[in-house]
């Protein structure tokens, strides 16, 4: 399948199976069962161990193997593997709405912030298989934005958002089943969603309190 080409000023949204988790590696130990941790550890060891030689080895040169980016400052950057807290914050700086991974059954479902919303099965967006600009998955105003995306599994769920009135709606397929790149159902003439409601997220390492 050949990816259309799309004008510069279009949206379009990039699905990536690239997905990380933002944990330390001795934080991932308390998720194994304890037949593992020995295994882990001598893992965990050689990881650390394989860090420290690629320091030590960079340690008289210009640049560092932390660094990310062209010229970045290792002090400055070094952590963006590693922090959750800095790779959400990133993320929503530069419009990441949401990291999704599908095994190629569920339905997307998407609300823009001026109120339109589409639904259609995940097997309408094509994988890009290497650099690319991704593709349309939902057409918008200039002057309108994608406030919520999501996969599910059952043609009744979705990524739910509320107006400005507090009315709920769900961006699910029995109800606004599309085309990709379409722009949608307009649910309100008047108004905006306002919110996104998620299921709490918790991180690596963080508990219910924090």
């Amino acid at each position: 399948m050949t990816n259309p080409v799309l004008p510069e000023t279009d949206h379009h949204i990039v699905v990536s199976a690239d997905a990380h988790c933002g944990a330390g590696v001795r934080d991932y130990k308390q998720y194994l069962e304890a037949k593992y941790h020995a295994d882990f550890d001598a893992w965990a060891d050689d990881i650390e161990a394989g860090v420290a030689r690629q320091k030590a080895m960079y340690k008289d040169m210009e640049r560092s193997p932390l660094e990310v980016g062209v010229d970045g400052d290792p002090d400055e950057f070094g952590d963006r593997n590693w922090s959750s807290e800095r790779r959400l914050r990133e993320q929503e700086q530069d419009g990441v709405v949401a990291t999704w991974i599908s095994d190629g059954s569920e339905y997307v479902g998407i609300a823009s912030r001026k109120g339109h919303v589409l639904a259609y099965p995940v097997e309408e967006l094509a994988v890009v298989r290497s650099a690319g600009k991704g593709f349309l998955a939902m057409k918008l105003n200039p002057d309108d934005e994608v406030l919520a995306f999501g996969l599910s599994k059952s043609v009744y769920e979705g990524p739910e958002v509320v107006t400005n009135q507090g009315r709920a709606e769900t961006a699910r397929f029995s109800k606004f089943k599309g085309r990709r790149g379409a722009k949608g159902a307009l649910v309100m003439r008047r108004g905006f969603f306002a919110e996104w409601r998620q299921d709490p997220q918790f991180l690596l390492g963080q508990s219910e309190e924090e």
